[in-house]
């Protein structure tokens, strides 16, 4: 994008560059298009150390509160093959 004057010279310019995203994914906290560990870390930081929001789908057990629950229900399915997460 271009800010012509009324003279036409170029006044301020800038440059938008879209990023590539991977698509969400639920329980995909950290949003890297992995429902690894790392979410499981990133959820954690937020629930018990005020850690930043999540950017990703993360409430995996569809109770609409994140929280120690959500917690538990990633490391179940990451680790010992329990039910994949249900944002829905």
């Amino acid at each position: 994008m271009k800010m012509f004057r009324t003279d036409g010279s170029v006044g301020d310019s800038i440059i938008y560059l879209a990023q590539n995203r991977p698509p969400m994914l639920c329980g995909d906290a950290n949003w890297d298009g992995l429902v690894d560990i790392g979410d499981i870390v990133y959820l954690i930081n937020y629930v018990f150390y005020s850690g930043p929001f999540p950017v990703g789908l993360s409430d995996v057990n569809n109770d609409e509160v994140l929280d120690i629950g959500d917690v538990v229900y990633l490391i179940n399915y990451v680790f010992y093959g329990g039910p994949e997460p249900d944002c829905f």
